[in-house]
Protein backbone atom coordinates (compact mmCIF):
# COMPACT_ATOMS: atom_id res chain seq x y z
CA UNK A 1 0.00 0.00 0.00
CA UNK A 2 1.52 3.21 -0.69
CA UNK A 3 1.49 6.47 1.18
CA UNK A 4 -1.72 7.63 -0.01
CA UNK A 5 -3.53 4.48 0.49
CA UNK A 6 -2.06 4.72 4.09
CA UNK A 7 -2.90 8.51 4.82
CA UNK A 8 -6.80 7.80 3.08
CA UNK A 9 -7.23 4.40 5.52
CA UNK A 10 -6.04 6.50 8.45
CA UNK A 11 -8.51 9.41 7.32
CA UNK A 12 -11.51 7.10 7.36
CA UNK A 13 -10.31 5.28 10.84
CA UNK A 14 -10.20 8.91 12.53
CA UNK A 15 -13.79 9.83 10.60
CA UNK A 16 -15.07 6.01 11.92
CA UNK A 17 -13.78 7.23 15.30
CA UNK A 18 -14.74 10.68 15.45
CA UNK A 19 -18.76 9.55 14.15
CA UNK A 20 -18.49 7.07 17.67
CA UNK A 21 -17.37 9.31 19.71
CA UNK A 22 -20.23 11.80 18.68
CA UNK A 23 -22.74 8.98 18.46
CA UNK A 24 -21.88 8.42 21.92
CA UNK A 25 -21.81 11.84 23.38
CA UNK A 26 -25.47 12.29 21.70
CA UNK A 27 -26.58 9.55 23.40
CA UNK A 28 -25.12 10.10 26.53
CA UNK A 29 -27.17 13.68 26.24
CA UNK A 30 -29.81 11.99 26.12
CA UNK A 31 -30.08 8.85 28.15
CA UNK A 32 -31.68 10.75 31.12
CA UNK A 33 -33.72 12.24 28.81
CA UNK A 34 -35.06 8.76 27.29
CA UNK A 35 -35.79 7.43 31.45
CA UNK A 36 -38.27 10.57 32.17
CA UNK A 37 -40.04 9.76 28.93
CA UNK A 38 -39.95 5.87 29.48
CA UNK A 39 -40.69 6.22 33.04
CA UNK A 40 -43.83 8.86 31.84
CA UNK A 41 -44.89 6.29 29.72
CA UNK A 42 -45.02 3.49 31.61
CA UNK A 43 -47.06 5.33 34.05
CA UNK A 44 -50.02 6.91 31.56
CA UNK A 45 -50.25 4.13 29.33
CA UNK A 46 -52.17 1.50 30.59
CA UNK A 47 -52.72 0.25 27.06
CA UNK A 48 -49.23 -0.95 27.15
CA UNK A 49 -50.06 -3.01 30.37
CA UNK A 50 -52.73 -4.55 28.67
CA UNK A 51 -50.65 -5.76 25.77
CA UNK A 52 -47.62 -6.82 28.26
CA UNK A 53 -50.17 -9.14 30.09
CA UNK A 54 -51.85 -10.47 26.78
CA UNK A 55 -48.03 -11.12 25.82
CA UNK A 56 -47.84 -13.02 28.68
CA UNK A 57 -50.69 -14.78 28.54
CA UNK A 58 -50.16 -16.05 24.92
CA UNK A 59 -47.30 -18.26 25.90
CA UNK A 60 -49.40 -19.80 28.77
CA UNK A 61 -50.83 -23.18 26.76
CA UNK A 62 -47.13 -23.85 25.40
CA UNK A 63 -45.30 -22.76 28.20
CA UNK A 64 -47.58 -26.09 30.00
CA UNK A 65 -47.32 -28.27 27.19
CA UNK A 66 -43.60 -27.64 27.05
CA UNK A 67 -42.97 -27.60 30.88
CA UNK A 68 -44.86 -31.23 30.81
CA UNK A 69 -42.76 -32.33 28.18
CA UNK A 70 -39.86 -31.58 30.22
CA UNK A 71 -41.25 -32.91 33.34
CA UNK A 72 -41.44 -35.79 31.88
CA UNK A 73 -38.05 -36.17 30.15
CA UNK A 74 -36.45 -35.82 33.93
CA UNK A 75 -38.62 -38.31 35.35
CA UNK A 76 -38.08 -40.75 32.83
CA UNK A 77 -34.39 -40.22 32.96
CA UNK A 78 -33.23 -39.44 36.02
CA UNK A 79 -32.91 -42.12 38.72
CA UNK A 80 -35.55 -42.34 41.26
CA UNK A 81 -35.29 -43.66 44.65
CA UNK A 82 -37.19 -46.16 46.04
CA UNK A 83 -39.99 -48.74 43.70
CA UNK A 84 -41.24 -46.97 40.42
CA UNK A 85 -44.68 -45.22 41.10
CA UNK A 86 -47.06 -46.86 39.01
CA UNK A 87 -47.34 -43.57 36.88
CA UNK A 88 -43.96 -43.60 35.51
CA UNK A 89 -44.38 -46.87 34.57
CA UNK A 90 -46.98 -45.92 32.36
CA UNK A 91 -45.11 -42.90 31.08
CA UNK A 92 -42.24 -45.59 30.22
CA UNK A 93 -44.77 -47.91 28.40
CA UNK A 94 -45.98 -44.99 26.15
CA UNK A 95 -44.57 -45.58 22.22
CA UNK A 96 -42.46 -43.07 20.69
CA UNK A 97 -44.94 -41.40 18.33
CA UNK A 98 -47.44 -40.33 21.25
CA UNK A 99 -44.30 -38.75 22.23
CA UNK A 100 -43.32 -37.09 18.84
CA UNK A 101 -47.23 -36.18 18.62
CA UNK A 102 -47.42 -34.43 21.55
CA UNK A 103 -43.64 -32.76 20.67
CA UNK A 104 -45.07 -31.37 17.22
CA UNK A 105 -48.09 -30.13 19.11
CA UNK A 106 -46.03 -28.19 21.38
CA UNK A 107 -43.99 -26.63 18.36
CA UNK A 108 -47.02 -25.20 16.42
CA UNK A 109 -48.57 -23.76 20.39
CA UNK A 110 -44.86 -22.55 20.74
CA UNK A 111 -45.07 -20.91 16.92
CA UNK A 112 -48.52 -19.30 17.37
CA UNK A 113 -47.60 -18.01 20.47
CA UNK A 114 -44.74 -16.35 19.25
CA UNK A 115 -46.50 -14.80 16.70
CA UNK A 116 -49.17 -13.40 18.83
CA UNK A 117 -45.63 -12.19 20.94
CA UNK A 118 -44.62 -10.33 17.93
CA UNK A 119 -47.85 -8.94 17.72
CA UNK A 120 -48.21 -7.61 20.87
CA UNK A 121 -44.16 -6.49 21.02
CA UNK A 122 -44.98 -4.20 17.69
CA UNK A 123 -48.11 -2.73 19.04
CA UNK A 124 -46.30 -2.05 22.46
CA UNK A 125 -43.80 -0.69 20.44
CA UNK A 126 -46.00 1.53 18.21
CA UNK A 127 -47.57 2.74 21.48
CA UNK A 128 -44.53 3.81 23.17
CA UNK A 129 -43.57 5.61 19.70
CA UNK A 130 -47.09 7.00 19.27
CA UNK A 131 -47.10 8.20 23.59
CA UNK A 132 -43.94 10.15 22.74
CA UNK A 133 -45.33 11.60 19.65
CA UNK A 134 -48.06 12.90 21.20
CA UNK A 135 -46.93 13.62 24.59
CA UNK A 136 -49.97 11.58 25.59
CA UNK A 137 -51.31 8.34 26.50
CA UNK A 138 -52.65 6.11 23.56
CA UNK A 139 -55.79 3.96 23.23
CA UNK A 140 -55.43 -0.12 23.19
CA UNK A 141 -57.01 0.27 19.79
CA UNK A 142 -54.84 2.70 18.26
CA UNK A 143 -51.60 0.30 19.62
CA UNK A 144 -52.87 -2.29 17.42
CA UNK A 145 -53.33 -0.44 14.63
CA UNK A 146 -50.20 -1.93 12.66
CA UNK A 147 -51.72 -2.28 9.40
CA UNK A 148 -51.95 -5.43 6.95
CA UNK A 149 -48.10 -4.81 5.81
CA UNK A 150 -46.72 -4.91 8.91
CA UNK A 151 -48.83 -7.99 10.25
CA UNK A 152 -48.08 -9.54 7.35
CA UNK A 153 -43.81 -8.92 7.64
CA UNK A 154 -44.74 -10.05 12.04
CA UNK A 155 -46.59 -12.85 10.53
CA UNK A 156 -43.77 -14.16 8.46
CA UNK A 157 -40.90 -13.29 10.47
CA UNK A 158 -42.71 -16.18 13.38
CA UNK A 159 -43.40 -18.51 10.65
CA UNK A 160 -39.44 -18.64 9.41
CA UNK A 161 -37.06 -17.35 12.46
CA UNK A 162 -39.65 -17.46 15.09
CA UNK A 163 -40.16 -21.26 13.77
CA UNK A 164 -36.55 -21.90 13.98
CA UNK A 165 -36.13 -20.81 17.47
CA UNK A 166 -39.05 -22.86 18.56
CA UNK A 167 -37.96 -25.89 17.05
CA UNK A 168 -34.17 -25.53 18.70
CA UNK A 169 -35.94 -25.12 22.26
CA UNK A 170 -37.29 -28.16 22.19
CA UNK A 171 -35.72 -30.65 20.01
CA UNK A 172 -33.66 -31.27 22.91
CA UNK A 173 -36.78 -31.97 25.28
CA UNK A 174 -38.07 -34.62 22.58
CA UNK A 175 -34.02 -36.29 22.36
CA UNK A 176 -34.58 -37.16 25.66
CA UNK A 177 -38.17 -38.30 25.58
CA UNK A 178 -37.55 -40.74 22.48
CA UNK A 179 -33.98 -41.87 23.77
CA UNK A 180 -35.08 -42.00 27.38
CA UNK A 181 -35.20 -45.99 26.98
CA UNK A 182 -32.49 -46.86 24.46
CA UNK A 183 -30.12 -44.28 25.12
CA UNK A 184 -27.27 -44.65 28.01
CA UNK A 185 -25.99 -41.85 30.50
CA UNK A 186 -23.50 -41.08 28.05
CA UNK A 187 -26.15 -40.21 25.31
CA UNK A 188 -28.22 -38.27 27.47
CA UNK A 189 -25.24 -36.41 28.58
CA UNK A 190 -24.71 -35.32 24.50
CA UNK A 191 -28.08 -34.16 24.45
CA UNK A 192 -27.60 -31.80 27.47
CA UNK A 193 -24.29 -30.31 25.62
CA UNK A 194 -25.77 -29.73 22.83
CA UNK A 195 -29.18 -27.82 25.10
CA UNK A 196 -26.22 -26.14 26.94
CA UNK A 197 -24.56 -25.03 23.87
CA UNK A 198 -27.86 -24.07 22.62
CA UNK A 199 -29.27 -21.52 25.29
CA UNK A 200 -26.81 -18.94 24.07
CA UNK A 201 -27.44 -19.09 20.41
CA UNK A 202 -31.15 -18.70 21.20
CA UNK A 203 -30.65 -15.94 23.85
CA UNK A 204 -29.10 -13.90 20.64
CA UNK A 205 -31.39 -15.18 18.14
CA UNK A 206 -33.78 -13.75 20.56
CA UNK A 207 -32.20 -10.44 20.81
CA UNK A 208 -31.65 -10.27 17.58
CA UNK A 209 -35.20 -10.90 16.44
CA UNK A 210 -36.53 -8.41 18.75
CA UNK A 211 -34.45 -5.66 17.00
CA UNK A 212 -36.09 -6.70 13.74
CA UNK A 213 -39.58 -6.44 15.41
CA UNK A 214 -38.36 -2.84 16.12
CA UNK A 215 -37.24 -1.83 12.66
CA UNK A 216 -40.94 -3.11 11.48
CA UNK A 217 -42.75 -1.58 14.26
CA UNK A 218 -41.23 2.06 14.56
CA UNK A 219 -39.98 2.29 10.42
CA UNK A 220 -41.92 0.02 8.57
CA UNK A 221 -39.38 -1.16 7.08
CA UNK A 222 -39.48 -4.68 4.16
CA UNK A 223 -38.97 -7.80 6.01
CA UNK A 224 -36.07 -8.10 3.24
CA UNK A 225 -34.77 -4.79 4.74
CA UNK A 226 -35.37 -5.10 8.36
CA UNK A 227 -32.61 -7.19 9.39
CA UNK A 228 -29.82 -4.77 7.91
CA UNK A 229 -31.57 -1.79 9.09
CA UNK A 230 -31.88 -3.67 12.80
CA UNK A 231 -28.28 -4.29 12.42
CA UNK A 232 -27.20 -0.81 11.25
CA UNK A 233 -28.91 1.28 14.02
CA UNK A 234 -27.57 -1.34 16.67
CA UNK A 235 -23.98 -0.49 15.91
CA UNK A 236 -24.40 3.25 16.27
CA UNK A 237 -26.20 2.50 19.97
CA UNK A 238 -24.96 -1.44 20.84
CA UNK A 239 -24.17 -0.15 24.25
CA UNK A 240 -27.57 1.52 24.93
CA UNK A 241 -29.37 -1.50 23.87
CA UNK A 242 -26.98 -3.54 26.35
CA UNK A 243 -27.34 -0.76 29.23
CA UNK A 244 -31.26 -1.51 28.73
CA UNK A 245 -30.76 -5.04 29.03
CA UNK A 246 -28.96 -4.94 31.90
CA UNK A 247 -31.84 -2.34 33.46
CA UNK A 248 -34.40 -4.46 32.99
CA UNK A 249 -32.51 -7.73 33.87
CA UNK A 250 -32.35 -5.60 37.42
CA UNK A 251 -35.85 -6.30 38.75
CA UNK A 252 -35.74 -10.06 38.05
CA UNK A 253 -33.67 -10.24 41.48
CA UNK A 254 -36.19 -9.08 43.25
CA UNK A 255 -38.49 -11.53 41.61
CA UNK A 256 -36.14 -14.23 42.58
CA UNK A 257 -36.31 -13.18 46.12
CA UNK A 258 -40.31 -13.54 45.87
CA UNK A 259 -40.15 -16.62 44.32
CA UNK A 260 -37.29 -18.21 46.84
CA UNK A 261 -39.50 -18.40 49.67
CA UNK A 262 -41.40 -21.30 48.17
CA UNK A 263 -38.39 -23.72 48.54
CA UNK A 264 -38.90 -23.37 52.00
CA UNK A 265 -43.08 -23.38 51.72
CA UNK A 266 -42.91 -27.01 49.79
CA UNK A 267 -40.25 -28.17 52.68
CA UNK A 268 -43.06 -27.47 55.16
CA UNK A 269 -45.28 -28.85 53.14
CA UNK A 270 -43.76 -32.42 53.46
CA UNK A 271 -43.35 -32.23 57.24
CA UNK A 272 -47.29 -30.88 57.69
CA UNK A 273 -49.44 -31.01 54.29
CA UNK A 274 -52.08 -28.68 55.62
CA UNK A 275 -50.09 -26.10 57.18
CA UNK A 276 -47.87 -26.26 54.38
CA UNK A 277 -50.49 -25.52 51.61
CA UNK A 278 -51.97 -22.77 54.15
CA UNK A 279 -48.80 -21.09 53.67
CA UNK A 280 -48.84 -21.31 50.29
CA UNK A 281 -52.11 -20.24 49.54
CA UNK A 282 -51.75 -17.34 51.72
CA UNK A 283 -48.35 -16.54 50.39
CA UNK A 284 -49.71 -16.14 46.88
CA UNK A 285 -52.34 -14.32 47.46
CA UNK A 286 -50.06 -11.34 49.02
CA UNK A 287 -47.23 -12.05 46.89
CA UNK A 288 -48.47 -13.17 43.45
CA UNK A 289 -49.86 -9.73 42.52
CA UNK A 290 -47.08 -7.80 43.81
CA UNK A 291 -45.17 -10.26 41.56
CA UNK A 292 -47.11 -10.30 38.21
CA UNK A 293 -47.21 -6.09 38.69
CA UNK A 294 -43.34 -6.15 39.09
CA UNK A 295 -43.04 -8.40 35.75
CA UNK A 296 -45.26 -5.89 33.52
CA UNK A 297 -43.58 -3.10 35.07
CA UNK A 298 -40.56 -4.35 33.68
CA UNK A 299 -42.42 -5.59 30.12
CA UNK A 300 -43.33 -2.34 29.48
CA UNK A 301 -40.94 0.23 30.97
CA UNK A 302 -38.13 -1.89 28.87
CA UNK A 303 -39.88 -2.17 25.90
CA UNK A 304 -40.66 1.70 26.00
CA UNK A 305 -37.08 2.53 27.03
CA UNK A 306 -35.94 0.36 23.81
CA UNK A 307 -37.85 2.22 21.42
CA UNK A 308 -36.63 5.79 22.64
CA UNK A 309 -33.33 4.45 21.81
CA UNK A 310 -34.29 2.29 19.06
CA UNK A 311 -35.11 6.41 17.88
CA UNK A 312 -32.34 7.95 18.83
CA UNK A 313 -29.79 5.89 17.28
CA UNK A 314 -31.58 5.34 14.04
CA UNK A 315 -31.49 9.03 13.92
CA UNK A 316 -27.65 8.74 14.44
CA UNK A 317 -27.16 6.11 11.83
CA UNK A 318 -29.03 8.32 9.47
CA UNK A 319 -26.78 11.36 10.11
CA UNK A 320 -23.66 8.49 9.65
CA UNK A 321 -24.85 7.49 6.20
CA UNK A 322 -27.11 4.34 7.20
CA UNK A 323 -30.44 6.01 5.77
CA UNK A 324 -33.64 3.94 6.21
CA UNK A 325 -34.55 1.55 3.00
CA UNK A 326 -38.12 0.46 2.73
Amino acid sequence: MGVAGRVTGNAATQYAIRNTQHAIRILLMDLTQLFKESWRITRTCWSLWVLSAALFLAFVPAALLAGGLGAASAALTLPYAGPEPEWLGALRSWPAWVWATLGIVAILFLIASTAVSYIAQAATIRGAALATERLQPVSLRETLQLGRPRLMRLLGLAGTVGAVISILTLIPVLLRLLMAQQAGLFGLMLVDMGQAVLSPVLSVLGLAVFLIVLAIAVEDVSARRAPRRAWAVFCKGWWAFLLVLFIAFLPSLAIVALVLPVGFILALMVLNTTVGVAVLLVYGAVVGPLGVALLLFVAVFSTTLYTLVYHAAARLADATGSPITT
